[in-house]
């Protein structure tokens, strides 16, 4: 599925330390969920699989399941 949108920051609140934050959102611009780690790579990893656990209710959603 494509239309998913990714926002990506740092998080610089808690001194001698950086978060890595992603927020998920659908096509229809309905937030998904959001990952905060210590790493970029799991970040964006763990971003990732909340889209693809989204493609069930994207689809039970819409109407398009059988």
């Amino acid at each position: 599925m494509t239309g998913y949108k990714y926002e990506v920051w740092e998080d610089h609140t808690v001194s001698h330390r950086v978060f890595f934050c992603a927020r998920v959102t659908d096509p229809f611009n309905e937030l998904i969920g959001e990952v905060k780690t210590l790493s970029e790579d799991t970040t964006l990893r763990l971003a990732n699989e909340l889209k693809k656990g989204d493609k069930g209710r994207y689809a039970a959603d819409h109407g398009l399941c059988a």
